[in-house]
């Protein structure tokens, strides 16, 4: 391992002793003020996977009952931990996923020129299960 690498993974091991040390803080904060919590309580840890495989190893990485979480730009894979709290690694859809036109519409928009214009835009379908493997 180079020294480089080394100095990194202290760097990336002292931001999670520190984010650790956060969300222990805000558990204690919420158990010592309930009011703070809401009626909803909810919160989401967000982690950025690097490409396909990086979010097939991080989901897998996450055990237990795992959902997918399609988004118009991203596909993530999450897992409830109960109460309101979850895990959630995501990647851009287009890293991950197939994007298939499967035909085309017309819709009309606005226009600065007219009232309405026109227009045809593809139907895309995207396919993502190959790339996220056993995740239901």
């Amino acid at each position: 391992m180079s020294a480089a690498d080394i100095e990194r993974a202290e760097r990336q091991a002292a931001r999670v002793a520190a984010y650790v040390e956060g969300l222990r803080a805000l558990a204690d904060l919420i158990e010592a003020t309930p009011e703070l919590a809401g009626d909803y309580p909810t919160i989401t840890h967000l982690t950025i996977a690097d490409g396909a495989e990086d979010l097939a190893r991080l989901a897998s990485l996450l055990g237990g009952d795992r959902h997918k979480r399609p988004s118009e730009s991203f596909m993530g894979i999450a897992r409830a931990l109960g109460g309101g709290v979850a895990i959630e690694v995501y990647a851009p859809r287009e890293q991950v996923c197939e994007r298939r036109v499967v035909g085309t519409r017309t819709e009309m928009v606005p226009d600065p020129d007219a009232p309405l214009v026109e227009r045809t835009v593809e139907v895309v379908e995207w396919e993502c299960s190959p790339v996220l493997g056993g995740a239901a």
